[in-house]
């Protein structure tokens, strides 16, 4: 079953698990994941199943949401995806196969800044 868990950020470990129900991401105490990172919108982002899996959509938040390093706006996960909302790293993986986050590294320190990344074609 899918999950999130973040990875980096004030919030570090708090893990919740995805289903066939959209879960929204922000510091509102109605998200499902539920952060007191002050740079995350109060619903900040919603992680939502679709035909071939699941995906996030950044909800318009002001400081706007990135995947592995790239802002934003709806976007098709995979398991490993790293979703940056606010100063917070959140993990997109399996409840089988996600390593402990202190596994993972420093996702802080391996992850590309979005400076570093070449701009998508048009």
């Amino acid at each position: 079953m899918p999950l999130l868990r973040v990875i980096v950020g004030a919030d570090q470990g708090k893990t919740v698990l995805v289903d066939d129900q959209p879960v929204t991401i922000g510091r509102s105490t109605d998200c499902g994941l539920q952060m007191t990172d002050e740079h995350v919108s109060h619903i900040h982002a919603v992680i939502e199943p679709f035909e071939q899996g699941y995906r996030v959509r950044d909800l318009e938040s002001s400081p706007g949401t990135s995947v592995n390093g790239r802002k934003i706006t709806d976007y098709n996960l995979v398991f490993g995806d790293i979703i940056k909302v606010g100063a917070s790293l959140v993990l997109f993986g399996s409840g089988t196969s996600t390593a402990l986050s202190g596994t993972i590294g420093h996702a802080e320190t391996h992850l590309p800044g979005e400076q570093d990344l070449p701009e998508p074609p048009d």
